[in-house]
């Protein structure tokens, strides 16, 4: 109890110093909201910013905690088993073949369920592949040689893309957080929220199947059936993160790490709880960092993440022993 509110003491610390940054007016203007220009920054940048962040820090942590369960591998994660590839590249193939293969306004449209659908891909050929390579090291091989692949695969869009179009996806690419518009928000809202209700109601059938698919079977569960909710909740929560922030590195695999760690449970409901609300500090603070430390300059989303995942992923893999996914 004492360490979620710990942990919601600093979403709140992140929260409240974005939002008295707002501009130089100060927060006495903000809290008044005398200035007109003020409340349009508010309203149009600062809360659509805040809630995606929000969202985006519960969807990708959640995202590698269903996939470190599915694959029973600790180190698992959508940046890691190639899925934020997948969707990298299908938006890759829309954004970059601009002018290729269809127009501009078509292209835009079709980024979310593009993203969703080259996520899903993914996560279904490594799937398969988990059921005829029994080692979870060549599994995760498998994963980086098919981000590898995607990624070459774009280098080859971009030679034959237009100038704006490359610019657009290499910024894209390095991870941001949005001010995206509140229908997109509310659809991100419904998606999060909805995949998280549902794995915390299944979350009894989830700890039954991390004792293998026959003890599962057994207790008159069906294994299968459980496995496609997780690939289609992983696909989603993946999907929709990378659609609108970009493929942003080692979140997904280092908050349900550090949310061992710090719940000390093995219980998979405390463990979605803890890497929603772990996620969502991280990720606040890793925006955080990357606008104001060389401000007015923003830094890229990825390697502000990139610096505080990697040391953490090292620390817990020297800390300890073993995980229990």
């Amino acid at each position: 109890m004492k360490k979620s509110i710990v942990i919601g003491l600093v979403i709140f610390c992140i929260v409240i110093t974005g939002l008295l940054h707002l501009c130089y007016a100060g927060p006495i203007s903000m809290l008044s909201y005398s200035d007109a220009s003020l409340q349009n920054v508010l309203c149009n940048y600062r809360l659509p910013r805040l809630c995606c962040a929000i969202l985006c820090g519960m969807a990708l942590p959640l995202s590698g905690l269903v996939l470190q369960v599915l694959f029973r591998n600790p180190i698992a994660g959508p940046y890691v088993l190639g899925i934020s590839s997948g969707a990298s590249f299908m938006v890759a193939l829309l954004t970059m073949g601009t002018g290729l293969f269809w127009q501009q306004h078509s292209a835009s449209s079709l980024v979310l369920p593009a993203a969703v659908i080259g996520s899903t891909s993914v996560m279904l050929i490594m799937v398969l592949l988990s059921k005829h390579i029994p080692h979870n090291t060549i599994l995760i091989l498998c994963g980086v040689l098919i981000s590898q692949f995607l990624g070459a695969a774009e280098g080859v869009l971009g030679v034959f893309s237009r100038a704006q179009d490359l610019q657009n996806f290499w910024f894209w690419n390095m991870g941001f957080i949005p001010a995206l518009p509140y229908t997109y928000i509310v659809l991100f809202a419904c998606a999060v929220l909805i995949c998280l209700i549902c794995l915390i109601a299944l979350h009894r059938k989830i700890q039954t199947l991390i004792l293998g698919f026959t003890y599962a079977q057994t207790m008159g569960i069906n294994p299968l059936r459980i496995r496609l909710y997780l690939i289609i909740a992983a696909s989603v929560l993946s999907g929709f993160a990378t659609a609108f922030c970009g493929p942003i590195a080692f979140i997904g695999m280092s908050v349900p790490i550090l949310s061992r760690i710090w719940f000390k449970t093995a219980n998979i409901k405390y463990q979605l709880l803890g890497c929603a609300g772990i996620g969502i500090v991280v990720l606040l603070l890793t925006d955080l960092l990357a606008q104001r430390v060389l401000e007015p300059q923003t830094l890229p989303l990825n390697s502000i993440s990139s610096c505080l995942g990697v040391p953490v992923v090292f620390w817990a893999l020297l800390k300890q022993k073993s995980f229990s996914a």
